[in-house]
């Protein structure tokens, strides 16, 4: 069929009406309910009435979840779906290279006439139409020229600006024109992809689902505190993961994390991937978001309360519209809870104590984590960040500090001695400790404040409060409550008490300890003389162990001395005056022999005096212990 109009306009018409993918005039099934997870993932479901075939466009990065995760189904109608077709994942241009059908930037024509040549063809003028096989294109001269070989064997030459139409009268040509315009379709994509899906019959209702990547939502809350009440609203950050307009659809945020795999199904070059490690997911059982039971649902408008935490929605009560590329907020949460302000001091950094905003999650929702703006009487105060908090779990959000406040704490210990025992090895000691912290709180405000000191709390240690304040106690924490009045100051101390263990080793006790102990009654007189004879005989020892060393080391200075003495004697002559030196040196080596020798009969004494004292001591050591034992049995 010959194309009419010039030949840029005839090769556009081409272009825009492709043999191998007509345009499909059917209207899709609109996005009807979207869930959308935290990790970054949306369910997106879809249905409607559909009468025949239809497109549906996804961005690049999203084929391989589509592909993944798509499903198609007719809840009512006599439709069956029979294909879903797709782009290749190879580059287009890549594409027409491979075929010989890439043509330079606006160059579409000559490129076109270059895949054309040698081929039959039938160009048409004003004049009237050939028929012949395409020599090629001449352009040498303005306008180009084009070389035409009819079945006549001669050359015809026509002016590319006289022709009106080419049309390819082989089926290869044709095959590679639809080719062509169906890659430069692709390219003019650009990151779109589009879904075709054959439909034969016509469906009441059609259901297309599948899973996308989408930024993940976020919420944050407000907290408006009036003289008696305070708000909580709770709103939730969406984002539009779709390309198009979304209006009245069903919207739900779950926290749920279904396990995911990354299998690469869009492109051709290589197997799927491995299963992605998702330490946080529970593998045992899957979720999957296009059947989520209402079980673990927050209704915002009825109070059905979960039976698990995890996973739980919140399930919009409202249809949502979301613009397409475009983000909104939504309420998720809108209750009343019973807040109260306090001013906590716990960080002696900081001499101010924060302001603190303290309630109890008596809503129906699980609060996730978020930003938290608080609103006191109509203004702005501060801000903090809410935490993760169940369904009764009360929580504490610093948002400011009070500077009309300053608070000091001083720290006192005191020890005691309530009773020594003796062990085989030690004496044991058993002390009583206390800590005693003083606190100090200044205000200038005008009017009286309650300021709540706070420590950790040290489940082996009892805690009392001292005059001027309330003690509190929870878990892992001590808390004071201390009135202060105008401008004025506030006292309270903390008493911290507990026991302890001193090991004191034998040989490391003093005579004053000894002395301490009798005088307080721990040991008897018996026990005091019986130890003060072993730190006697121990020190006995030790002055004999002094005498060891310094016998020891006189010994070893006289062998060295004779050693040498006895090396020089042999070198020397026995005539002469060598004769003489010699003999002075034997006299020497005499005097050194006998000093050997009596050094070590000293030490022969001094090593028994040693022993017998060591002996002693660990005698008494023994009849001390075996008779705290038998006291203790």
């Amino acid at each position: 069929m010959p194309m009419t109009g010039g030949g840029a306009q005839g090769l556009a018409w081409g272009i825009l009406t492709p043999r191998y993918y007509p345009p499909m005039a059917h209207p899709n099934p609109r996005v009807r309910r979207l869930v959308l997870f935290r990790h970054g993932a949306c369910y997106v479901e879809r249905g409607g009435p559909v009468d025949g075939p239809f497109e549906l466009t996804f961005r690049r990065h999203e084929m391989n979840e589509v592909l993944k995760s798509l499903a198609i189904w007719v809840a009512s109608g006599n439709a069956r779906v029979q294909s879903v077709s797709f782009e290749a994942s190879q580059d287009p241009r890549k594409a027409l290279a491979d075929r010989c059908l890439l043509a330079s930037e606006g160059g579409a024509l000559s490129g076109w006439l270059e895949a054309l040549r040698g081929r039959l063809v039938r160009v048409q003028t004003a004049s009237g139409s050939q028929e012949g096989h395409l020599l090629g294109v001449e352009n040498t001269r303005i306008p180009p020229r084009l070389l035409l070989v009819p079945r006549t064997g001669v050359v015809t030459i026509f002016s590319l600006a006289d022709l009106e139409g080419i049309e390819a009268l082989d089926e290869p040509s044709r095959q590679d024109l639809d080719y062509l315009l169906d890659r430069e379709r692709a390219f003019a994509a650009g990151e779109r992809r589009v879904l075709r899906v054959a439909l034969a019959g016509k469906a009441d209702d059609l259901r297309v689902a599948c899973v996308v990547p989408a930024t993940s939502w976020k919420l944050s809350y407000r907290l408006l505190r009036q003289s008696d009440t305070t708000l909580l609203v709770g709103w939730a950050l969406v984002h539009n993961p779709t390309e198009e307009d979304l209006d009245e659809i069903e919207l739900i945020l779950s926290s749920a994390q279904p396990v995911s795999f990354l299998a690469e199904l869009h492109g051709l070059e290589g197997p799927p991937q491995a299963l992605e490690d998702d330490s946080s997911s529970n593998p045992s059982k899957p979720v999957n978001p296009g059947e989520l039971s209402p079980t673990g649902t927050i209704f915002l408008e009825r109070a059905e309360l979960a039976t698990r935490i995890e996973p739980f929605e919140y399930r919009m009560p409202h249809r949502v519209s979301l613009r397409r590329g475009g983000s909104a907020m939504v309420p998720v949460v809108a209750s009343s809870v019973a807040a109260r302000v306090e001013r906590v001091w716990r960080d002696e950094r900081e001499p101010s104590p924060e302001i603190t905003l303290t309630f109890s999650n008596s809503t129906l929702a699980v609060l996730e984590e978020g930003p938290a703006v608080i609103y006191d009487r109509g203004s702005y105060v501060g801000e903090a960040l809410l935490p993760f908090t169940r369904r009764g779990e009360e929580v504490q959000l610093s948002y400011a500090h009070d500077t009309s406040v300053r608070c000091t704490r001083t720290v006192r210990t005191a020890t005691s001695v309530l009773g020594v025992r003796l062990s085989a090895d030690a004496l044991l000691e058993e002390q009583q400790r206390e800590e005693t912290h003083a606190y100090m709180v200044e205000s200038s405000h005008l009017e009286e404040v309650e300021v709540l000191l706070v420590r950790p709390r040290n489940e082996h240690r009892a805690v009392s409060a001292g005059v001027g304040a309330v003690l509190e106690e929870s878990q892992g924490e001590v808390r004071l409550r201390v009135r202060v009045p105008p401008q004025g100051r506030g006292e309270a101390s903390l008493v911290e008490r507990w026991r302890e263990v001193r090991r004191v080793e034998y040989e490391r006790l003093t005579p004053a300890e000894l002395s301490a102990w009798l005088e307080g009654r721990f040991i008897d007189r018996s026990t005091h003389d019986a130890l003060a004879s072993v730190l006697a005989a121990w020190a006995q020892a030790a002055s004999f162990e002094e005498q060891r060393g310094r016998l020891e080391r006189e010994q070893q200075d006289a062998i060295a001395r004779h050693a040498k003495l006895r090396d020089q004697i042999a070198v020397l002559g026995e005539g002469g005056q060598e004769g003489a030196i010699r003999l002075r040196f034997v006299k020497d080596m005499e005097r050194e022999q006998d000093r050997i020798f009596a050094c070590e009969n000293e030490l022969r004494k001094v090593r028994d005096g040693e022993a017998q004292a060591r002996k002693r001591a660990a005698q008494t050591l023994s009849v001390l212990a075996a008779h705290a034992e038998r006291l203790r049995l």
